[in-house]
């Protein structure tokens, strides 16, 4: 799949750092790369801090999650 990750992706729109996500949402910047990577999924706490701090619907990454998995597609940074 081409698509961006949609964290990457809004993180990016918002001007922030990874270094700054991790200071905003308390999840250590390993985690946010590894998320952004699509290595890992977030659990339902750092789906909550991510969304609440980059105004992102959290359904729309829980669905996104969910396709990529059916498709056998990681989500792309």
């Amino acid at each position: 799949m081409n698509e961006k990750n949609p964290i990457k992706e809004r993180r990016c729109q918002k001007e922030f750092t990874i270094s700054q996500l991790s200071r905003k949402t308390g999840i250590p910047t390993f985690i946010l790369k590894s998320l952004e990577k699509g290595s890992r999924e977030p659990s339902l706490e750092e789906l909550h801090c991510i969304s609440t701090v980059l105004d992102i619907n959290p359904m729309s990454l829980v669905e996104r999650m969910i396709l990529d998995r059916e498709t056998g597609n990681e989500m792309k940074s």
